[in-house]
Formats: C-alpha cells, sequence, structure tokens
C-alpha cells in the first residue's frame, strides 16, 4: 500500500481489480477476471463454509486460490486497476500508465519480491520505480503519494530501530493475543 485504503472499507464484496497480468503472460480468458491480490471481502462464517465445501470441484493448475476464489465469486465489483493492485511490470512495460501519486497498492507478480532484495540494489533506479517504493516505505518513509522526502535523504528517513522499529510502530502486537506469538514477537522478546 503505497496510501491510505481506508475507503475500500466501505466497498462491496467482492470488489477487487482485473487480473492484467504480467505483458507477455497466456491471459487465456481471464483478462476479465479479478486479480486476488487485493480484494475487499466480508470476514463470514457462512461465506467460508461455503468456499471449504467448493474447494473439491475446483481445479488450480498452480495450486493457487484465485480459482476458487473466482468461482465462489463470481459476482464481483471492479476496483480501477491503474489504482488499486497495480501490477509492477507496468512500471517497465508501459510506463506512460505509471502514475505513482495516483497508485494506492502495487502488486508485485513474479518470484522475485522486494522483500528478498536489499533497498542498495534499487537505489540508482527512478524514485518511482516499485523496488525502490518498497523499500522507501518499509524504511519508514510514510505514504509515497504524500511524501516530500528527497531521494537522497533515504536514510535520513529512518524511525529509531530502523525498519523493525517502523514495523513495529505501524503494526504493534496486540496485548495479551497468542497473535503476537506469530506476528509481533520477535526472537530477542521470546527469549528474555
Amino acid at each position: 500500500m503505497t496510501q491510505n485504503s481506508d475507503d475500500l472499507c466501505a466497498m462491496q464484496e467482492l470488489s477487487a481489480a482485473r487480473d492484467l497480468g504480467a505483458p507477455g503472460a497466456s491471459r487465456a480468458g481471464h483478462s476479465e477476471d479479478f486479480n486476488a491480490g487485493l480484494m475487499v471481502l466480508r470476514p463470514s462464517e457462512e461465506r467460508f463454509q461455503e468456499l471449504l465445501a467448493l474447494a473439491p470441484r475446483v481445479a488450480s493448475h498452480s495450486g493457487g486460490i484465485q480459482p476458487l476464489l473466482r468461482a465462489g465469486f463470481p459476482d464481483w465489483s471492479r476496483l480501477d486497476h491503474y489504482r488499486d493492485n497495480v501490477n509492477a511490470h507496468m512500471f517497465q512495460h508501459q510506463r506512460g500508465s505509471w502514475r505513482l501519486e495516483r497508485i494506492r497498492s502495487i502488486h508485485f507478480t513474479g518470484p522475485v519480491k522486494p522483500c528478498f532484495t536489499e533497498a542498495e540494489d534499487s537505489a540508482q533506479q527512478p524514485f518511482d520505480e516499485p523496488f525502490r517504493v518498497w523499500h522507501r516505505i518499509r524504511m519508514g518513509g510514510g505514504e509515497v503519494a504524500q511524501s516530500s522526502m528527497d531521494p537522497r535523504d533515504l536514510g535520513a528517513s529512518l524511525l529509531p530501530g530502523g525498519a523493525e522499529g517502523a514495523w513495529r510502530a505501524w503494526f504493534p502486537p496486540p496485548p495479551a493475543s497468542i497473535l503476537s506469538l506469530g506476528f509481533g514477537l520477535g526472537e530477542q522478546e521470546l527469549h528474555t
């Protein structure tokens, strides 16, 4: 996410962006389907049970869940694919359509994800290059569209504690929650 997305909570279920995929990839009729990279859902035990019952009847060539979700939500509302769930490949292949100030969420497809790279790997790339944007946000740069940060001052934007400090500031573990064991506590805290 590069910008606040609170308004998505008011969208109807299921809202998602079209599955545009990587340029040159076979779409095999999927260009009118949604991509599960960003979806608006309502938590529902009933819907969950419906998906579980449907799962044995839906094939997935990749083993992924997207075919099941498409079968379970045949009627869906379109999000703007130039704003929400924008495929990072657009930066390279449709540069004229890449408007970072408009993009609310970037979808990283393919085997290489920004979390497996170092910020220095993209430091010489343009300021709006998707991996560089991801690292800037991870390092505490805040909302990209609202940012006035100079790219040369990337290191100065770090919160105390670096990226880990920024993560904990944005996503603190819930107090007295079992979730903190899986999502909030790091190795140091588990051993103290």
